[in-house]
């Protein structure tokens, strides 16, 4: 993925992202959350006890910012073996997942988050980039993989 003046897109270095000081005054603050690169923006709404994701994208790379609730992130290489890594991401944090990270999302309570894409998610764009994986799934009846 470039970025509008052909540069190469310069991606954060781990999951969690690091966000910078938000601009504040006597009205409030701004908070940047990405500057540059962006296709889409998607409000998903999550219940509590539930799995989204389980796959990666072959080219495209997304932030999600959550902005209420909790959920612990699950990540691999593409075709990994190895159990996959999990991190717990609060309200008011971000994670990246950069092309070919296989990752799932488990949520803690009911949740609320951006999703933040680098690409356009009309379907057939999405759909030839996305690969559905068994990463991960919540124990018991509710944990079937669809």
């Amino acid at each position: 993925m470039s970025k509008k003046d052909g540069s190469p897109e310069i991606y954060p270095t781990g999951p969690i992202v690091s966000l910078s000081a938000p601009f504040e005054d006597s009205r409030g603050a701004i908070q940047t959350l990405v500057d540059g690169g962006i296709q889409c923006i998607q409000v998903i709404t999550s219940k509590e006890h539930t799995v989204r994701a389980n796959h990666y994208h072959k080219m495209d790379s997304h932030y999600m910012y959550v902005v209420k609730g909790a959920m612990k992130y699950f990540h691999r290489p593409a075709g990994g073996k190895s159990a996959p890594t999990w991190l717990l991401v609060k309200a008011g944090q971000m994670v990246f997942t950069p092309p070919m990270v296989e990752h799932a999302v488990e949520f803690l309570e009911d949740s609320e988050f951006l999703n933040i894409t680098g690409k356009p998610r009309d379907q057939g764009t999405y759909e030839n980039d996305l690969v559905r994986v068994k990463l991960h799934r919540l124990s018991g009846k509710m944990g079937r993989f669809k």
